[in-house]
């Protein structure tokens, strides 16, 4: 198999995540930035991460990346347990990534440019806010965020607690997860396990190279 991502891309980690957890071989590709024109043939949508399976299959978008690897590849499984088990997984996952990483991905926009849109900002920072809630009430006290072993909501959630970091500098909201402890102290637990500890280390290269001023 073949990935083009990122390692800055938080969805890239994911799919890369998904692939450490599982143990499964794959050939990274790292598209030039910007994407290059012929990139269209790869993918229309022009953003990583893609997959190219090993029968010539191109796949696009994180999500159905992982579901393919997860129905191909069920040995290790990201998804375990009954079906009530693997819904609240899915359910933690699609919070993390649509309720923080969409509004954070939008705020990195915004806050990089010479003149903000206070009003936007302000309200992406709530609907940020609102999923970390959520997410913090659904965080369990075992290894992992609602598991004693790896999910998919892990995968979404250690990339989304690295990028939190750099959130922090570009707003000045140092204290951006002060109403979260079991979110604020997640990475330090997650990253004992190699995958994670793995992706934590591509995203920090990925920023001092990107974006040195918030690394």
């Amino acid at each position: 198999m073949q990935l083009y991502s990122r390692p800055l891309s938080p969805y890239s980690a994911f799919v890369r995540g998904v692939l450490y957890l599982k143990d499964l071989p794959f050939k990274p590709i790292i598209p030039p930035y910007p994407f290059p024109a012929d990139f269209s043939n790869i993918t229309p949508l022009k953003r990583v991460p893609v997959l190219i399976t090993g029968s010539g299959e191109t796949l696009f978008e994180a999500a159905v990346i992982a579901e393919y690897l997860e129905d191909h590849f069920p040995e290790v499984p990201v998804l375990p347990g009954n079906p009530r088990e693997r819904a609240l997984i899915r359910l933690m996952a699609r919070i993390a990534e649509l309720e923080i990483l969409g509004p954070a991905m939008k705020l990195f926009i915004l806050l990089s440019k010479p003149e903000q849109d206070m009003a936007s900002i302000e309200r992406l920072f709530t609907k940020l806010h609102r999923g970390l809630g959520v997410v913090e009430d659904r965080f369990s006290d075992r290894n992992y965020a609602i598991s004693d072993t790896p999910t998919l909501a892990d995968a979404w959630l250690v990339p989304l607690r690295f990028l939190m970091e750099p959130l922090k500098k570009l707003s000045g909201k140092e204290d951006l997860l002060n109403a979260y402890p079991k979110f604020d102290a997640y990475a330090a637990k997650a990253k004992q396990h190699p995958a994670f500890d793995l992706i934590w280390n591509e995203m920090s290269d990925g920023l001092k190279a990107f974006m040195p001023q918030l690394a």
